[in-house]
Formats: C-alpha cells, structure tokens, sequence
C-alpha cells in the first residue's frame, strides 16, 4: 500500500478552536505522537489510528512540538522499543487517552525489535492559497 498522509477534519475544527480560543471544551494543543499497526489509507474522517500501539514501548507520548522552518511545526520522540511490532500508521493528537487526531499517516511498514530505538518526525506545513 502507498503511503498516505493529510490533516482530518476533526483537526481543522480543534486547530481553529485553538487559533481563536474559543469553543467547549476549551482547545489544547495538539503534543502527542502515536504509533499503530492498523490498516487502511488515511482519510478526512479519521477519528483515531486505526490499530493505536499500547505496548512494547510504544506507547502514545507527549512531546513538545517545534518550529522546523518558516510556517513548519515538527514532533519527534525516540521511542525504545521493548518488543517486536511492524509500524504501519502514525498519528498526532491532543491528549494522552482520547482527544482529537490532527493528522494521520498511513501505509508505512517499519519493522522495530526489542533493543531498538524508533524515531519519528512528523512535520506539517501551513501554505497560503
């Protein structure tokens, strides 16, 4: 399968919220990475990953998002790997349990193994039409 990759809607509303500062429940930002093994392309309507990763040491993780370049926020995180998975899809979201998925991406296939160290880079770039 191809990679597939692109902000959901459920994304655009919370980063409005959050631009604007209003809305209920108040917006948070969105500083956490998580790592899943499910199938499937992304698409506007994602909610969630499709298969989130609780395991292995490759749980959902707070990390602090940072400006790569002009109008480019990055998130990374060395995550230490404690088992044996194969990362397919990768997503950012704005809590630790639940909350709203920013973006997705879909249709990697990364191997990782106990001992390994997996380190994503996730970046976003906000254009002008």
């Amino acid at each position: 399968m191809a990679v597939t990759k692109g902000v959901t809607t459920a994304g655009i509303t919370e980063l409005v919220k959050l631009t604007g500062s209003f809305g209920s429940p108040a917006p948070v930002e969105f500083d956490y990475i998580a790592v899943g093994e499910g199938s499937g392309a992304y698409a506007a309507g994602d909610t969630t990953l499709t298969t989130e990763i609780t395991t292995s040491g490759l749980e959902r993780v707070q990390v602090t998002p940072t400006a790569a370049a002009t109008h480019t926020i990055q998130w990374t995180n060395d995550f230490s790997v404690t088992g044996s998975k194969t990362i397919t899809e990768l997503g950012i979201l704005n809590d630790a349990t639940t909350g709203f998925l920013l973006l997705r991406i879909a249709g990697l296939s990364t191997d990782v193994e106990n001992g390994y160290t997996y380190t994503p880079t996730i970046t976003m770039k906000f254009t002008s039409a």
